[in-house]
């Protein structure tokens, strides 16, 4: 069977490397150095108790806090860092990889101040053969729980699709394919923005109603700066994007969800980060997805009003009054 590596033992990481696993694939697993402790865990215990306490993963999965012993282990790469973590640690694995790699990121982020997509960094800092993205509705703990989900690998070349497919996919894991390798990543790092602003809106006691209000205009912003970048407008209206949106925005699971919902009842952004204790990339996402948007004069309200309520310390009541009785008539 096809090796496998994973770098990132967080939720998302561990779920994927327990998919390959259970699908007959050796998996070897790379932890931060500073998390040994989970690495000890998945070997000796066949458990992350940090990221994901509670379930057993396949003994088919090996972990290791050695970058270059990871990498020498598959020429199939997932990516599954934090988005500030990427380049980084691609810089590091860059010595250690080849063309005969093929690279694929999990991780759903952007970098500012150009919105660089991940795959971009992986081709600017390695001599990958191939990259791709996966991305969707992938709320790790309902997969790892045998839920029945989907998500969709991005790349120009089928066999890599083809490749990624056969890795992860199964009864249980739909894994559709696409060549909009740009809308797929844009869509990942996008819905997390309205996943934030879901969890305020809930957290202020608003129904059905808003939510479907809500979570329509910001399809619309996603796909408006979407296709500006260069996207197809059609994937925003697939599982990587309108499937992701609903799965990240309705869900407590999310992190970004449960980040917009403790804020808009009071707890401090810092302080809610923390409680966390795992990344919520819709916070650098809004940030950053804010300021291009105001450079470059793109209309993006409910990313203006969620920036707002993060960042400018407005009262979520006086961002949502500013949304409602903006001057416009027809749809766009």
């Amino acid at each position: 069977m096809d090796p496998v590596v994973v770098l990132g033992a967080g939720s998302w990481g561990t779920t994927i490397a327990d998919l390959a696993a259970r699908n007959g694939h050796p998996v070897t697993l790379w932890v931060w150095p500073g998390d040994a402790a989970v690495a000890d865990s998945v070997n000796a215990r066949r458990r992350n108790l940090r990221y994901l306490p509670g379930f057993e993963l396949s003994p088919g999965i090996r972990a290791t806090t050695d970058l270059a012993e990871a990498c020498a282990a598959s020429d199939l790469v997932f990516i599954v860092v934090p988005s500030e973590a990427v380049r980084g640690l691609m810089r590091d694995a860059a010595p250690h990889l080849a063309p005969r790699h093929v690279l694929v990121s999990a991780t759903k982020g952007l970098e500012p101040p150009a919105l660089t997509r991940m795959t971009r960094i992986v081709e600017e800092e390695t001599r990958a053969g191939a990259v791709a993205a996966i991305s969707g509705p992938n709320l790790a703990g309902e997969i790892v729980r045998g839920h029945p989900a989907a998500t969709v690998v991005a790349s120009e070349h089928l066999p890599v699709i083809e490749r990624v497919h056969d890795v992860l996919g199964g009864p249980r894991f739909r894994v559709y394919g696409s060549r909009d390798r740009t809308g797929v990543e844009l869509c990942g790092a996008l819905k997390n923005i309205y996943a934030i602003g879901s969890g305020m809106a809930a957290g202020l006691g608003y129904g059905t109603n808003a939510s479907s209000f809500f979570l329509t205009r910001a399809a619309a912003e996603m796909r408006r700066l979407g296709t500006m970048l260069g996207a197809d407008p059609e994937t925003f209206h697939g599982i990587a994007g309108f499937g992701d949106l609903v799965a990240t925005a309705t869900s407590p699971l999310s992190r970004n969800w449960r980040l917009g919902n403790a804020v808009v009842k009071g707890t401090p952004l810092a302080e809610a980060l923390r409680a966390l204790g795992q990344v919520a990339e819709g916070v650098p996402t809004t940030r950053a997805v804010h300021a291009y948007a105001a450079e470059h004069a793109i209309d993006m309200p409910q990313a203006a009003a969620i920036h707002a309520v993060l960042f400018e310390g407005i009262d979520p009541k006086d961002a949502v009054l500013a949304l409602m009785t903006r001057p416009v008539l027809f749809e766009t």
